[in-house]
């Protein structure tokens, strides 16, 4: 077992010569319903279907899935396996039905297996980087930031929201050994459902039918191996909160989900839910590759401050309120001559109060390329070049 979370558990396998991690979730059998467990189970189904849609090198590629009944033995004496026959003689050749259906099913979601744990872990034990730290250290946050921002550039151009991207559902792979691109082709020729790549709707259509194509990812809590740091590659998983956005919209409205932590301030005090909601957690991300830890380590360092807090909540009914912990880690990040102006001042806009003004991924992946590339981020530029160019 790599893992487990409240929906599911995830084991290590092989899948057609491929390691693979292979995500299980129970799901109850009425999608359509309205009650909790009827959204667990469309949660489930879309996760499979958006993952399966997805094929970008810096998103967790997903195999196949299966969707199976769950069945019940009946009460009542177990059967005389050691006889002859276990039909009841009545005629008709058939044997009593000895399972019954149970109101559910399960899923099986087969991912790639990604060897180096989460982002988390990473940052919680040092391994992750830092621009603070400068030299190699800097090189490879750079690199895990750049991964991020393209994995979710390619996932904004599908018109999909993550809705919970954090560093817990960031993966890590450390060189390609089994998981290279001609193990997958090989693998791949032999699926005879939808692939990896094909539309959200043509996968949704084909879980509803019953049958594979899907997905299922390593949550593992620790990295089985790191050859060098610079060899890691950090992939997007975890499609569970995600949401299809209609053609033409710009947000979904109601939709107060995700990790507090890292949830945008819209979404915590409207509901609202969009591509730049993904981008402001993002932006919090920054802030931990460029520290090298994690949130919830500064936080410990801070004190209790809250992140996202609004400015307007300072001071409320004459009572001082602490400061917003982004903006204290902000303002040190700005006056470390470790950070660059460019990485500072992309950080500050992707946590912009104003959704509207926050750089879109594509952007933020064309200003983090140079930077990766020539070791420097000491622009020229004005104090509002990030703004400017998201524009």
């Amino acid at each position: 077992m790599l893992g487990c979370g409240s929906f599911g558990v995830v084991y290590a396998g092989v899948w057609r010569g491929l390691p693979v991690a292979v995500k299980t979730l129970v799901v109850p059998a009425a999608i359509d319903s309205g009650d909790r467990d009827g959204r667990a189970r469309r949660r489930a189904v879309l996760e499979a279907a958006i993952s399966l849609s997805l094929t970008h090198p810096n998103v967790v590629s997903t195999y196949t899935y299966e969707l199976k009944p769950l069945v019940q033995q009946p009460p009542g004496p177990a059967p005389d396996w050691g006889s002859e026959s276990t039909s009841s003689g009545n005629g008709g050749g058939g044997a009593p039905s000895c399972v019954e259906e149970a109101d559910g099913h399960k899923l099986y979601i087969v991912q790639e297996l990604c060897n180096g744990g989460s982002l988390r872990y990473a940052l919680a034990a040092g391994m992750a980087g830092s621009m603070a730290r400068g030299g190699a250290c800097r090189h490879l946050a750079l690199r895990l930031a750049l991964d991020v921002a393209l994995g979710m550039a390619h996932i904004h151009s599908c018109r999909i929201v993550h809705g919970d991207l954090k560093p817990d559902n960031v993966l890590l792979v450390s060189g390609t050994r089994h998981n290279d691109a001609s193990h997958v082709e090989g693998a791949m020729l032999r699926e005879p459902v939808p692939a990896a790549g094909a539309g959200l709707s043509d996968h949704m259509a084909a879980m509803a039918a019953g049958s594979g194509g899907g997905s299922g990812n390593d949550r593992g809590n620790g990295p089985s191996s790191f050859n060098t740091p610079l060899t890691l590659t950090a992939k997007v998983a975890d499609f569970g909160l995600s949401l299809p956005l209609e053609e033409g919209a710009t947000h979904a409205s109601h939709h107060f989900q995700g990790t507090p932590m890292y949830s945008a301030p819209e979404l915590v005090a409207a509901g609202h839910l969009s591509p730049k909601a993904d981008v402001w957690a993002f932006g919090l991300m920054l802030l931990e590759l460029f520290y090298g830890c994690t949130l919830e380590t500064m936080c410990l360092v801070h004190g209790t401050m809250a992140v996202g807090m609004q400015p307007g909540d300072l001071v409320t009914g004459g009572v001082q309120r602490r400061q917003p912990l982004h903006e204290v880690l902000l303002a040190e990040m700005q006056g470390s001559p470790q950070c660059g102006q460019l990485f500072a001042e992309l950080a500050a806009a992707c946590l912009h109060q104003d959704p509207q003004l926050r750089p879109p991924f594509e952007k933020v992946a064309a200003l983090l390329q140079p930077m990766y590339d020539d070791g420097s981020d000491r622009t020229a530029d004005s104090p509002n070049s990030v703004r400017a160019r998201a524009a």
